[in-house]
């Protein structure tokens, strides 16, 4: 039987955990193709960045997203996922957004650290 993604995220929040391999098999496509166009988006300024830590950071995202998807809200599963992609592969390469780059805790500096 062929489930939805959507399904299959209900399912795994009902505790049956079994259906994620397959609501990986089934959104794997996107997972590489938004990694791919982020891994293409920065390349040149992060040469240190990998392909395959995009792309595994996608089963991450789907993990997170399965927790917090409400079908009820009118968002598919893949709309749901996009948002959380964003923040594992900004997390992965480093980003930061503005507010965290105001947070004074982001200058903060250590106690230890040798005055002077």
């Amino acid at each position: 039987m062929q489930y939805s993604n959507e399904e299959l995220a209900q399912k795994i929040q009902a505790g049956q955990v079994g259906f994620m391999p397959l609501l990986w098999e089934q959104v794997q496509a996107f997972v590489r193709q938004q990694a791919a166009r982020w891994f293409r988006a920065w390349q040149s300024s992060r040469p240190s960045l990998e392909f395959d830590d995009l792309y595994q950071c996608g089963y991450i995202a789907m993990s997170e997203a399965v927790k917090t998807y409400q079908a009820d809200k009118g968002m598919t599963f893949i709309g749901w996922l996009s948002n959380y992609l964003r923040t594992e592969f900004a997390r992965e390469i480093g980003c930061r957004t503005e507010k965290q780059r105001q947070d004074p805790l982001s200058h903060a500096v250590s106690l230890d650290a040798p005055t002077g």
